[in-house]
């Protein structure tokens, strides 16, 4: 019994192993905005079928293992960015020489960034440390969210001035005018009591400013109309 259906435990075997293997190359975030994300950790031929069909940001910092079949697999697929969607190449001074040279013939659609360094040119260079784009690379690399590595999204509130009609006729108080004191009564104030200041937090704030540039990059692209 147990020879009869041991081939296709094996195979069993060889195709969980070979998605595991997969998942751990690609693995795709959702950005918000149509915009995903795509940590790439080695080159493989499954790369070109794993890409989402919307704008994605591609990281590639770091040293990634390729083979040349890989290599050659990327070359060709960079080849079609000509074409939308959008595809942001996030890469770094350890990104190896072949992927390098094969993002510099990319066409429109392919749009490079990295922390400003003399060993790279592209496209778009961002001011921020070496030693810091590394730790928040390595940061996303052992997990941690990428909420927690971007600075968080401010939502404005629309106070138009119907808006403001509205509050004032119902006594709120319309944002950024002054306080109402024509009934207040005068106090007297009291000593404020001096503190000690608060020590600073020794924990690092991990900031990607690299993938920020990108989502930052899309969303004025996807405003402007031209994605």
């Amino acid at each position: 019994m147990l020879k009869r259906f041991l081939p296709l435990l094996l195979i069993g075997l060889c195709l969980l192993t070979v998605s595991a293997g997969v998942s751990a190359a690609v693995e795709v975030k959702d950005l918000g905005d149509g915009l995903s994300y795509l940590r790439v950790r080695s080159l493989d031929k499954t790369l070109p079928a794993a890409l989402p069909t919307s704008a994605t940001a591609i990281d590639l910092r770091g040293t990634i293992e390729a083979t040349p079949e890989a290599l050659a697999t990327l070359r060709d697929w960079l080849a079609q960015t000509a074409q939308r969607p959008l595809r942001l190449f996030l890469v770094d001074s350890t990104t190896r020489p072949e992927i390098l040279e094969a993002l510099e013939r990319r066409q429109r659609y392919g749009v490079t960034l990295a922390a400003a360094s003399p060993a790279l040119t592209t496209d778009i260079a961002v001011n921020t440390p070496l030693s810091a784009d590394q730790q928040a690379r390595e940061a996303l690399d052992h997990g941690k969210p990428i909420k927690d590595v971007l600075a968080p999204r401010v939502e404005k509130r629309r106070y138009d001035e119907a808006a403001m009609v509205r509050d004032h006729a119902s006594g709120v108080p319309v944002p950024d005018s002054p306080p109402d004191l024509s009934d207040a009564t005068p106090t007297e104030t009291a000593p404020t009591a001096t503190t000690e200041p608060t020590p600073p937090s020794k924990t690092p704030v991990i900031f990607d400013a690299v993938l920020q540039r990108a989502i930052h990059f899309h969303r004025a692209l996807a405003g402007l109309k031209k994605l």
